[in-house]
């Protein structure tokens, strides 16, 4: 019975994602976070406990989890605290209120104090030159490169979106569901 309900909370935290309209895999993503917080506070015999149940003392158990034992990244927690605000502020409002978590002090995952690597531009031309000429895979980084564009954004990329009298790229569904445009570099025209 309790599997029941936590799989029509799911189908309820679903629903209300979509008419939000979270993308897929952010859908997908918090699912996944909301699944292993109820699974953090199932009870000794193995029941899952309602999220009416728990507070913030529970969120922060669950975070600090996260942090402490799993030693997860700053921007995995991040995912972590906004799905489960997400469940209790857009899908169980009605039923439990705005300040039902109340105030959710967690041990927090330190963020690396590391500076990115990024390739020089010598470095980005060996690389592109260590790929076989006239390849797909040579073209696509180059375009990755040199417009700017995500993976998912250049693997979805159709004719029709390159503006060649423009010189320019239409990004079709970018992050956010948006559409933009970006420009073509000359290098880039004639392969």
């Amino acid at each position: 019975m309790l599997v029941f309900c936590s799989m029509s909370l799911m189908h309820q935290f679903e629903g209300v994602a979509k008419r939000r309209h979270l993308a897929r895999n952010t859908i997908e993503c918090y699912a996944s976070w909301v699944r292993q917080f109820l699974s953090f506070h199932r009870t000794p015999d193995g029941t899952w406990r309602h999220p009416r149940e728990l507070r913030g003392e529970e969120v922060a158990a669950f975070l600090t989890h996260l942090a402490r034992d799993r030693k997860l990244s700053a921007s995995s927690q991040n995912q972590a605290i906004n799905a489960i605000v997400f469940l209790y502020k857009q899908v169980l409002v009605d039923e439990l209120g705005q300040q039902h978590l109340g105030r959710i002090e967690a041990e927090r995952s330190k963020r690396p104090r590391k500076v990115p690597t990024v390739f020089s531009v010598d470095e980005v031309r060996r690389l592109i030159g260590a790929m076989p000429e006239g390849s797909m895979h040579r073209l696509m980084v180059s375009i990755l490169y040199g417009c700017g564009l995500r993976l998912l954004e250049c693997c979805t990329l159709r004719v029709r979106d390159i503006d060649f009298d423009r010189a320019r790229i239409n990004v079709r569904e970018a992050k956010g569901g948006k559409d933009r445009a970006v420009m073509l570099p000359q290098s880039l025209i004639e392969p």
